[in-house]
């Protein structure tokens, strides 16, 4: 249903929820993260409290959003074709860069917190803060890059490192 909304006009004036102000990026963050940790509370072994599972999933919401703005950088021309207002049409490269790091060190501040719960032990934390590292710095290149192959390899891959801290 979402999917369907964010590609066809189901709104007034022949809008897609892709063409709201800014949603573009939140909903791809919101579905991924919602894909993401789905797996961990679903287990009847694993009974993580509400805050807990809030703070896992903000976690990954600001991973998502992370790694989502150098494809949204990289749309900025079409989307600024389009009348669709982004983080990227409205922002400098420079600010996109700090909004990265931002949400990076927002992203390690989660595994931090659920380190101090003793709910991640030392080695997953900093597997978690170590692909966070890796993220930030991949996803600030990935502003000025222009490869499609870095978009689909590195940035995609990330989400695949990620995952894989939990598991190492």
């Amino acid at each position: 249903l979402l999917t369907a909304m964010y590609l066809f006009p189901v709104f007034p004036n022949h809008k897609r929820l892709r063409d709201l102000a800014f949603i573009k990026i939140f909903i791809i963050a919101l579905v991924w993260a919602s894909v993401f940790v789905m797996p961990l509370f679903i287990g009847k072994s694993i009974a993580y409290s509400p805050l807990v599972q809030n703070i896992i999933f903000l976690e990954k919401v600001f991973f998502f959003i992370m790694i989502t703005i150098p494809f949204d950088y990289r749309d900025r021309r079409i989307d600024r074709t389009q009348g669709t207002q982004t983080i990227a049409t409205i922002t400098s490269e420079k600010n996109l860069k700090g909004i990265i790091l931002l949400l990076g060190l927002l992203s390690v501040t989660c595994v931090l917190i659920l380190t101090q719960l003793n709910l991640l032990n030392l080695r997953t934390s900093i597997s978690l803060i170590l692909s966070y590292i890796i993220s930030i710095a991949l996803s600030i290149y990935g502003i000025s890059n222009k490869s499609e192959l870095y978009y689909l390899g590195v940035l995609d891959g990330l989400i695949m490192v990620n995952g894989a801290a939990y598991i190492i």
